[in-house]
């Protein structure tokens, strides 16, 4: 039986202007995410994860804007929407969980106050003392230690890893159809993550909602997703589930990414970096715009830009090298 789609998008282009000219951040990305599923996005810095999903919640910076392109969350489309309209949207529909949590809690206000703001902007009928009953039962959910003392804390008073709780609490109780977590456990030591990456699952299950999960940790992927997209400069270069990116990667970058990873298994605890870096973007680069990395790349990847092609049921990669395209 097919999954519910919460979020489909469709050949989305999000460009930048700088210094009056136009430059392309995403070229055409599509993909979508089901109910009760994780889809985890993955690639270096710079390569288009965050301008994503500032594009799917329209909260891109002033230079920044949509050229093309359709997002849908439950059917229907968020382009065109004016900003009050997606103001109802954004938290009531989707929310989004930060890499930094002291950059979106506002440091001059408390933790009681920000928790119940959401909650009675979204429920005109929700009186004060009910908000605040609703904010501790969401505090104890996600493990947060005495939150009748957090209430009246403020944010710096609290360690990075309630910060983070805090913040899933506030998202949780708008009970979202779509979670968007970019990069949430980066900051966070590796006990915490684990706790963070339990809570998220545990939520995504009881609220039968979908899960865009960005980062750049393989090892985050690989406990948690169902399915990867390995993004390069703006592109889709790869997808498929996390068993076929993992068992039987297609592109050279996935393999590279998988290759940087040290492997303590081996006697030689090496790292195995890809060389170069990515592309400027105001300095566009002809074909597959891997190819000055590529130690695998032919004469066709420095001028044809090649497409997505199916390996696999489900599996697919932008690759000239793949589907018997070796000419």
């Amino acid at each position: 039986m097919p999954q519910t789609k919460v979020l489909q998008v469709n050949n989305l282009v999000t460009a930048f202007r700088i210094n009056k000219q136009e430059y392309p951040v995403l070229n055409g990305i599509s993909f979508d995410v089901a109910q009760n599923e994780t889809l985890c996005v993955v690639g270096e810095s710079g390569c288009g994860k965050s301008v994503m999903t500032l594009s799917v919640m329209q909260l891109l910076p002033a230079n920044g804007s949509v050229k093309s392109g359709s997002i849908k969350l439950d059917g229907q489309e968020l382009l065109g929407l004016r900003e009050n309209e997606m103001g109802q949207i954004r938290g009531n529909k989707m929310g989004m969980i930060f890499q930094e949590p002291m950059t979106c809690l506002n440091p001059l206000l408390t933790i009681g106050y920000q928790m119940t703001e959401g909650l009675r902007r979204h429920d005109k009928g929700l009186s004060k003392k009910e908000a605040e009953a609703a904010a501790l039962s969401y505090l104890n959910q996600v493990g947060v230690s005495n939150p009748e003392a957090r209430l009246r804390q403020y944010p710096f008073q609290l360690s990075g890893g309630l910060r983070q709780r805090v913040m899933i609490a506030m998202m949780m109780s708008m009970r979202p159809r779509l979670l968007i977590a970019d990069e949430p456990t980066t900051a966070l030591d590796v006990t915490i993550q684990k706790q963070v990456l339990l809570l998220l699952a545990k939520l995504k299950r009881t609220m039968n909602a979908g899960i865009l999960f960005i980062t750049h940790d393989l090892g985050v992927v690989a406990e948690i997703a169902d399915r990867v997209i390995v993004l390069y400069a703006g592109r889709k270069v790869e997808e498929g589930t996390v068993r076929q990116i993992f068992e039987n990667p297609q592109h050279p970058y996935t393999r590279g990414l998988m290759a940087a990873v040290p492997n303590i298994a081996e006697d030689t605890f090496e790292i195995r970096p890809i060389p170069g870096s990515l592309p400027n973007i105001m300095e566009p680069v002809g074909g597959c715009s891997f190819h000055p990395r590529c130690k695998e790349a032919i004469a066709r990847c420095k001028s044809v830009i090649p497409p997505l092609i199916e390996t696999s049921p489900g599996h697919m990669a932008a690759c000239h090298l793949v589907g018997g395209q070796t000419a």
